[in-house]
């Protein structure tokens, strides 16, 4: 995953639980799809453990784990326990032949300030988050990670909320860095501060972040302020690995026509004629949907080769659907910041009440995480006739796929 750092060893536990979440085509029919021999790095939640092998198995594949890494650093003392199970974890399959590096991934990390075992609730970095399987060996003031995927956003949870995978007890040598990823929204360059879902962060170097982008925070939560106090941003997408790579995750966005899809809110997709299909078609890309994708970054485009279907979707569409918006007409005003990373635009209805009345002013569009179709590109959009689709985070437009203006008619 790509990681632009942007600012100025770990022995895990034996306490922890993982709970549960669950020859192709290119268009209608289901089948089956036979996987690649061989992919850079699989990212997606370790689905099991064999202690004897010193294996783990990620998106249907075992992997024998050589070493483990947190934090850029190797994890000393690791350990293949079942405590793993359900834990978000990258395998980097390119450097070795016998064994893998795995790297864990986890959504956050940090103290346990608050804890119900009735409810199966805790608390961490100032989120409150429920886990059916919390274990009865994690208690108060206990460090731990923590796996999730998206939900469903709304109101009440700011957007975006967590599906807690797994909770992991863990020793630290060294110093503890609590950490925790997210959608970065409502940026207030005057008191430099910014929001993961319903969490503030205050960060000095808030001028080089813009909203939509997926980023990992380092820090310490404030109980007083009630706000996480930054160290460190990295933006974290799907964008920066070399060949072909493989990403489980939740659909969190799909375009009308079903020609691009977003995963996990931090990578965009392009679906072409040669991406294949299995256990579902094209079709049955669906907000809330559980993929496994194998991609590769062609020219700056995530192009899904293989999409393979867990589940086609949840009850939550109408809550998913009504952070979309569309808009069409003439890009105007389009300013990058920072330059070659992101910009914001307005669009300029070509013909009276085109966009029937919706504010299509301030979108804003991260280079890293868009489609761009009909020879457009991010390079080339001011005073370009084009139709826009996207999601709104906290009320603001992040447009995740652009095309030339009445391109399908």
């Amino acid at each position: 995953m790509k990681k632009l750092l942007l600012v100025s060893a770990v022995g895990l536990a034996l306490s922890g639980c993982g709970g549960g979440s669950g020859g192709g085509n290119n268009d209608n029919n289901g089948g089956s799809v036979t996987p690649p021999a061989k992919v850079n790095t699989v990212t997606g939640s370790i689905d099991a453990v064999n202690t004897a092998k010193n294996s783990i198995t990620v998106n249907g594949r075992e992997f024998v784990v050589g070493k483990a890494m947190f934090n850029n650093e190797q994890v000393s003392n690791f350990v293949v326990s079942s405590s793993l199970k359900d834990m978000t974890v990258q395998v980097d399959t390119s450097a070795v032949k016998q064994t893998a590096t795995v790297t864990l991934e986890p959504t956050m990390t940090g103290e346990i300030t608050a804890i119900d075992h009735v409810k199966n609730t805790f608390t961490i970095n100032g989120l409150e988050l429920h886990f059916a399987g919390l274990s009865s060996e994690i208690g108060l003031n206990d460090w731990v990670m923590v796996s999730s995927l998206p939900v469903a956003p709304t109101a009440e949870n700011g957007n975006q909320s967590y599906k807690v995978l797994s909770v992991i007890k863990f020793d630290m040598d060294g110093v503890r860095v609590d950490e925790i990823e997210g959608q970065v929204s409502s940026i207030n360059a005057n008191d430099n501060t910014f929001k993961i879902g319903a969490i503030t962060i205050s960060y000095s170097n808030i001028d080089n972040l813009t909203n939509g982008l997926w980023v990992e925070v380092e820090g310490t939560f404030d109980e007083s302020s009630k706000k996480f106090i930054a160290t460190e941003v990295e933006i974290d997408g799907y964008d920066n690995q070399i060949g072909e790579n493989e990403v489980e995750g939740i659909v969190t966005w799909v375009s009308k026509d079903k020609s691009a899809f977003e995963l996990n809110s931090r990578g965009t997709f392009t679906v072409s004629p040669i991406t294949q299909f299995e256990d579902g078609s094209k079709q049955n890309l669906k907000l809330g949907g559980e993929v496994e994708v194998v991609y590769s970054n062609k020219s700056g485009q995530l192009v899904a080769l293989e999409v393979e279907f867990e589940n086609t979707g949840d009850d939550n569409d109408d809550l998913w659907e009504q952070n979309e918006f569309e808009c069409s007409g003439l890009v105007v005003n389009y300013s990058e910041h920072p330059v070659g990373v992101s910009a914001s635009f307005d669009i300029e209805d070509l013909s009276p009440n085109e966009n029937h009345g919706v504010d299509c002013r301030n979108i804003t569009i991260n280079k890293s995480n868009a489609v761009f179709e009909d020879n457009l590109s991010f390079n080339n959009l001011n005073n370009e006739k084009v139709e826009v689709e996207g999601i709104t985070i906290n009320g603001q437009k992040v447009a995740l796929e652009v095309e030339a203006w009445e391109a399908d008619d």
